[in-house]
C-alpha cells in the first residue's frame, strides 16, 4: 500500500508530455494500462511518441516486491480471474496510464520518414497524462465507420488514423524484408453459465491490434539499438 500511494510525478527531471493527448487503446476490462501512445505528423514523415508505464519507479532490485514479481514473471489471466504479476495497488493504480490521471513514463520519442523508416529516437523519463481509455474495437469502429463513432473530433482522432498509416507502412516494410508474419488467433477463455466448463471461443484480431504490434516492435528495435 505504501508504495502505491504516491505516483511520483513531481520528481525534479521529469519531462513534462502531459499537453501530449496519448491515449491508451486495450481490451474492454483491462485496467491494468502499460502503454499510450500519440503520432503526430512532420514536415519529413512522423513523430511517434510510446509511452510505458515506469513501474522500475515504484519495484527496485533487492526489495521483496522486486523478488515476488521476478517469481511470477508475469500476469496470469484466467477464466474470471487475474493473478498480477504486480499487486493491484500498482497495476491497476499509479503504474496503469489511467485516463486523466498523471503518470510517470519511460517515453520512446522516434522520428520516422515518410516511409516509415527510424530516423533517431530518444528515450525520455516523462509525465503524461492520458486521455482516454479506448478499445481495439472501439478504435477499429472509427477507422472503418469514422462519421458514427464518438471518437470522431477528439483531441487523439487524427493520432489514431496516423496509427493506422504509420502501422501499415512498418507491415509493408516488414514484407519487404520477408519477415514471416504468423497469422495468429487468440482464444477467450471464460466459464460456462454452469460454472462447471471453460469455453474457448477464437477471437480474430483487429487491423488496430496488428498496428499497435507494429509500434511495439519498433519500440523493441529501437530500444535494442
Amino acid at each position: 500500500a505504501t508504495a502505491g500511494a504516491e505516483p511520483g510525478v513531481d520528481e525534479r527531471g521529469l519531462i513534462d508530455l502531459s499537453a501530449l493527448p496519448f491515449v491508451t487503446i486495450d481490451y474492454e476490462t483491462s485496467w491494468d494500462l502499460d502503454q499510450a501512445l500519440f503520432i503526430r505528423e512532420t514536415d519529413s514523415g512522423y513523430e511517434v511518441f510510446y509511452a510505458l508505464a515506469d513501474a522500475a519507479h515504484f519495484v527496485r532490485p533487492g526489495e521483496p516486491l522486486f523478488d515476488e514479481a521476478m517469481e511470477r514473471g508475469t500476469s496470469y489471466y484466467l477464466p474470471g480471474l487475474v493473478l498480477p504479476m504486480l499487486p493491484e495497488v500498482l497495476s491497476e493504480g499509479v503504474t496503469s496510464l489511467l485516463p486523466r490521471e498523471f503518470r510517470r513514463a519511460l517515453v520512446f520519442r522516434m522520428e520516422l520518414d515518410s516511409e516509415g523508416v527510424s530516423r533517431g529516437t530518444e528515450l525520455l523519463r516523462a509525465k503524461i497524462r492520458s486521455r482516454a481509455k479506448l478499445t481495439y474495437r472501439g478504435v477499429q469502429h472509427m477507422l472503418d465507420f469514422p462519421a458514427e463513432s464518438a471518437i470522431r473530433g477528439q483531441e487523439y482522432h487524427r493520432s489514431l488514423e496516423l496509427l493506422a498509416r504509420v502501422g501499415t507502412l512498418r507491415m509493408q516494410l516488414a514484407d519487404r524484408r520477408d519477415v514471416v508474419r504468423y497469422d495468429r488467433v487468440g482464444l477467450r477463455l471464460r466459464l460456462s453459465e454452469d460454472g462447471h466448463r471453460i469455453v474457448a471461443s477464437p477471437e480474430v484480431r483487429t487491423a488496430v491490434q496488428l498496428y499497435n504490434e507494429q509500434i511495439s516492435l519498433l519500440c523493441n528495435t529501437e530500444g535494442a539499438k
